[in-house]
C-alpha cells in the first residue's frame, strides 16, 4: 500500500484550491441567504415542534419522529436552537455543507489518482487540476440549487456529504501502510456511513459504491475485497435486520419490505421504472445543458417500454454504460491509459447513486432536481478527467475553457437563486413552464393570495382545476378567495365542490359551515357540518373552536365553553380561542376564570388579531 505524503494537505496549491472552491460557491450563492422557507420547509421546519426542543430531541423524540432521517432533523434542531426560525442561519449551514462536499470531492479526486491502478496514468501528475475542476463543476452547477437553497433538501446534501466522506476514508485507509491509522480510517468510514444512512435513504447504495471503488482502483482478490467491504454491506441490511429482530412472521416481513420500498401506491413499479428511463435522460440533459429548471417539473408517466422517448432514453443509458465498460477494458490494455478507468468510474457512480430514487421504488414525484446532487459527483469527476485528457497539451486553452465553464455555471446558479427569492417568483417560474400539471398553478395561486392579489389568485386556481389535477385543497382555497372578495355564492359553490371530491375534508366542512351559519335559513345545515367535521377530526383545535362559536351564537354558553376549552387543550398557543373563552367567562360574570385566558391571549398575540371566526385556510 502507498503511504500518503505528509505534505499532502499543506502544499500552498492545495490551500489555494480550497479557497477557490469556497469563493466560487459563495459567489454563486451570495443571493440565497434571504430566500424564505418554501413548500415542504413549512411542515418540516416552520411547523415542526420536534426540532424546537434540542434536549428532548436527543432524549428520543428525534429518533421517534423520523428514525431514517435522524441526522438531518438533528441539524434542523441545532439551527433552531441557534437562531429560531431566522432563515439566514439555515442557508449558511446548507452552503457550508455544500462547500464541504466540494472540498471532500477535491480530496477524493487527489486520493483516487494515487491508487494502484491510476498512479501510472496520464492524470497522475495532473491531480490538482483534475481535482479542482471536478470540485468547481460540482459546487457551481445550477442543478444543485434545489439541494442547497431549498432548506429541507439538506436531507440530500447531508447524505451525499457523508456518503462521499465514507468512500474517501475507505480509500485513504486502503492507501495506509500503518495498521493503526488504517483501522482508524476504516472506523471513520463506518461512522460516516451510519451518518449518511440516518440522513436519507439514498445512502443505501453506499456499500456498492465502496465495492465499485475497490474493484476500479485496487488490485486484490475477491475474498479480500468482500472482507474489507463486509462491514459496510452489513449496514445496508440494517432495516430488514431490525424488522426480523421484531419477531415478525415471514408474510408480515415481506409486506413491511414492500411498504418500505414504495412512497406511493398510485404508480406501479414497472411503470415507474420505464418512466425513469426518460427522467434520467432529462437529468443528463440538465447536467450538460442546465436550462428549463423547475421546482415542479411537468412529467407524464410512461405508457410503456417501447414508447419512442422511453426506448430512445433506454438506448442512451445502455450506450453510456457500455462506454464505461469499454473504458475499463481498454484502460487495462498494453496501449490503454489507466486514466480512462476514472471516466468510466464516474459514469458508473452516476447510475449507482440514482438507483434508490430512479428504479423500482415508486415515488409520487417522478422527477426532482435535488436527486442529482449525489449522482452529479460522478459526472463532475468524469467530465473533469475527460476535458483535461483532451486538452492536457494545450494548457492555456484548458485554463480558458475550464474558467469559462465555471464562470457560466456560477452566473447561471446566481440567476437560478434569483428565482427562489420568494414563493411568488418561484411558483410563477414553475407555472410558466408547466403545460400539464395543475400543482404549480395551485402553489402560484397561494403565493398570489398571500401577496394580496386575490383576482390573479382566482385565475391561477381556475387553471389548476381546468387541468384536471386539482386536489380538494384547490377548491377550498378558491372558495376562500371568493369569500375574501365577498362573493359568498361562488365561495359556497367551491366549498361544496371540495366536499364532492372529499366528503370528509375538514377545512371545507368548517369553512362552509361558518358561511352557512351566517344565514339563519341555512344555520341548521352549518351546525351539522361542524359536527361532522368534529367527528372526522376530533383533535383539530380549529374545528373545536368554530363549534364553540356556533354554540355561543345559539346561546348555549356551557357547550361553547366546553369546546373552547377543548381547543386550547389541543393547542395551548391558540390565542383566539383563549381570548374568546376569556370574553365568554367575563360576560358570564366569572372574572376569575376569564383572567388566565385573557392573559394568555395577550401574551400570545396582539388583541387586534384575536377574531372569533377562523381565517380561511390555504393549503
Amino acid at each position: 500500500m502507498q503511504q500518503l505524503s505528509p505534505a499532502f494537505s499543506s502544499r500552498p496549491r492545495h490551500l489555494l484550491a480550497v479557497v477557490l472552491i469556497a469563493l466560487a460557491a459563495l459567489a454563486a450563492y451570495a443571493n440565497s441567504f434571504g430566500v424564505p422557507f418554501v413548500y415542504d420547509d413549512i411542515t418540516s421546519i416552520v411547523q415542526n415542534r420536534v426540532i424546537r426542543d434540542l434536549p428532548a430531541f436527543l432524549q428520543g423524540e428525534g429518533l421517534k419522529y423520523n428514525p431514517r432521517r435522524f441526522v438531518t432533523y438533528l441539524s434542523f434542531a441545532f439551527n433552531y436552537g441557534m437562531g429560531g426560525l431566522d432563515v439566514t442561519g439555515y442557508h449558511i449551514f446548507n452552503l457550508v455543507l455544500h462547500i464541504a462536499t466540494g472540498m471532500a470531492l477535491y480530496v477524493f479526486t487527489l486520493v483516487t489518482l494515487r491508487t494502484p491502478r491510476l498512479r501510472s496514468s496520464r492524470l497522475a501528475g495532473l491531480g490538482t487540476p483534475v481535482a479542482l475542476l471536478s470540485a468547481l463543476l460540482f459546487v457551481c452547477h445550477p442543478v444543485q440549487v434545489e439541494a442547497v437553497t431549498y432548506v429541507v433538501q439538506r436531507t440530500t446534501a447531508l447524505a451525499a456529504f457523508f456518503y462521499l466522506l465514507s468512500v474517501l476514508m475507505y480509500a485513504m485507509a486502503r492507501l495506509q501502510e500503518r495498521r493503526g491509522k488504517a483501522l482508524s480510517l476504516f472506523a471513520g468510514a463506518l461512522i460516516a456511513a451510519v451518518a449518511a444512512m440516518l440522513s436519507k435513504e439514498i445512502a443505501a447504495t453506499l456499500p456498492f459504491a465502496v465495492l465499485l471503488y475497490e474493484v476500479s482502483f485496487f488490485n486484490a482478490s475477491r475474498l479480500t475485497r468482500l472482507r474489507l467491504a463486509a462491514p459496510l454491506i452489513a449496514l445496508s441490511l440494517l432495516v430488514p435486520l431490525m424488522l426480523m429482530a421484531a419477531g415478525r412472521p415471514a408474510g408480515e416481513l415481506l409486506s413491511a419490505a414492500d411498504r418500505l420500498t414504495r412512497e406511493t401506491e398510485l404508480i406501479p413499479r414497472g411503470q415507474y421504472l420505464t418512466t425513469q428511463f426518460e427522467v434520467v435522460a432529462t437529468y443528463l440533459r440538465l447536467l450538460i445543458l442546465p436550462y428549463g429548471q423547475n421546482i415542479d417539473h411537468d412529467y407524464r408517466l410512461a405508457t410503456g417500454f417501447f414508447a419512442p422517448l422511453v426506448f430512445l432514453a433506454f438506448l442512451l443509458h445502455a450506450a453510456l454504460l457500455a462506454l464505461a465498460a469499454w473504458l475499463y477494458r481498454t484502460a487495462s490494455g498494453a496501449s490503454g491509459d489507466p486514466a480512462r478507468r476514472l471516466i468510466g468510474f464516474g459514469i458508473f457512480w452516476f447510475y449507482l447513486a440514482l438507483l434508490v430514487e430512479s428504479s423500482v421504488i415508486p415515488i409520487r414525484d417522478v422527477i426532482n432536481e435535488h436527486r442529482l446532487y449525489l449522482p452529479s459527483i460522478g459526472l463532475a469527476l468524469a467530465c473533469s478527467a475527460g476535458l483535461i485528457l483532451l486538452l492536457e497539451r494545450r494548457p492555456r486553452l484548458l485554463k480558458a475553457a475550464g474558467g469559462l465553464i465555471v464562470l457560466l455555471l456560477c452566473i447561471t446558479t446566481w440567476r437560478r437563486n434569483e428565482v427562489w427569492r420568494s414563493e411568488l417568483t418561484l411558483w410563477y417560474d414553475s407555472a410558466s413552464k408547466s403545460s400539464v400539471s395543475g400543482r404549480p398553478y395551485h402553489n402560484y395561486a397561494k403565493a398570489l393570495s398571500e401577496a394580496g392579489d386575490h383576482g390573479k389568485a382566482i385565475v391561477a386556481y381556475q387553471v389548476a382545476i381546468r387541468r384536471g389535477t386539482a386536489s380538494p385543497d384547490t377548491y377550498v382555497n378558491l372558495a376562500a378567495e371568493y369569500e375574501t372578495l365577498g362573493d359568498q355564492a361562488r365561495a359556497e359553490e367551491f366549498y361544496r365542490a371540495a366536499l364532492a371530491s372529499d366528503p370528509a375534508h375538514v377545512t371545507a366542512l368548517t369553512r362552509l359551515a361558518i358561511l352557512l351559519l351566517q344565514r339563519p335559513q341555512a344555520a341548521q345545515e352549518g351546525f351539522a357540518l361542524l359536527q361532522k367535521a368534529a367527528q372526522a377530526a376530533p383533535a383539530n383545535p380549529n374545528v373545536q373552536f368554530n363549534l364553540g362559536a356556533a354554540y355561543e351564537a345559539h346561546g348555549d354558553l356551557a357547550a361553547a365553553a366546553e369546546h373552547y376549552l377543548q381547543a386550547v387543550a389541543l393547542n395551548p398557543s391558540y390565542a383566539k380561542a383563549h381570548y374568546t373563552l376569556g370574553e365568554l367567562y367575563r360576560k358570564a360574570g366569572r372574572p376569575d376564570l376569564a383572567a388566565p385566558h385573557l392573559r394568555a391571549a395577550q401574551e400570545l398575540e396582539p388583541p387586534q388579531n384575536q377574531r372569533k371566526d377562523a381565517e380561511p385556510q390555504r393549503r
